[in-house]
């Protein structure tokens, strides 16, 4: 058996690479593909960046928009409900008058000759019923009370007769479609001394009448 020899003449340098494309061809194509996929990864980034801030920028400003919209909103409504409620109020005030005139018209026809009557007060009504923070719908009660008072004098010696005529008649026609009760309240007859030459005494006198209650319905 004979024993074979096999002699490698060539050369490491000489060795050619089965492959068509050489890896000095490949190597430079391949850096070159992967720089510009990068590239265009970043260009891709950098686009979705700047479309993602600008979003961000008109949201923003969005924002602020709705927000001094909403504000305003709020502020259109607080002084809607403000302007509801007091048109409210002058509604039901309208609808609750207190109608004095007719019968306060009739009031010399009862007065005596011994009597002056020197002043008619109605006092002011009750604090308004809105109050600052919180807005109502309208008066809080019901009803609401209604008075006046009227103060005058009288002398001679039938003076407590003729302040008592003179309230018996104010609770009776024509005046019992507005006063309800009348009364003298406690230290609200005495005595009065003028100052002139004849030096002549007076009974000065109120009285209070309570009129039929204001009605908010």
């Amino acid at each position: 058996m004979s024993n074979h020899i096999h002699l490698n003449l060539i050369k490491d340098e000489e060795i050619v690479s089965p492959s068509p494309i050489r890896s000095q061809i490949i190597a430079p194509i391949a850096v070159a593909i992967i720089t510009v996929g990068v590239l265009v990864w970043w260009l891709f980034l950098s686009f979705q960046y700047s479309n993602v801030k600008n979003l961000t920028n008109q949201n923003k400003e969005f924002r602020t928009q709705l927000q001094t919209s909403y504000k305003s909103v709020l502020a259109l409504t607080a002084e809607e409900e403000s302007l509801g409620a007091l048109t409210a109020q002058i509604k039901a005030y309208q609808g609750s008058k207190v109608r004095y005139a007719e019968a306060l018209k009739n009031i010399p026809d009862h007065v005596l000759p011994n009597i002056q009557l020197t002043q008619l007060e109605i006092p002011h009504p009750p604090l308004p019923l809105l109050e600052k923070d919180k807005h109502s719908a309208g008066p809080t009660n019901k009803t609401e009370l209604a008075k006046f008072i009227i103060t005058g004098r009288t002398s001679g010696a039938n003076a407590f007769d003729a302040v008592d005529h003179f309230l018996n008649d104010l609770k009776k026609a024509p005046f019992t479609n507005l006063i309800q009760s009348t009364h003298i309240p406690k230290g609200a007859m005495r005595p009065e001394k003028t100052r002139n030459r004849d030096d002549k005494e007076y009974l000065r006198f109120e009285i209070e009448c309570n009129c039929t209650p204001r009605r908010f319905e």
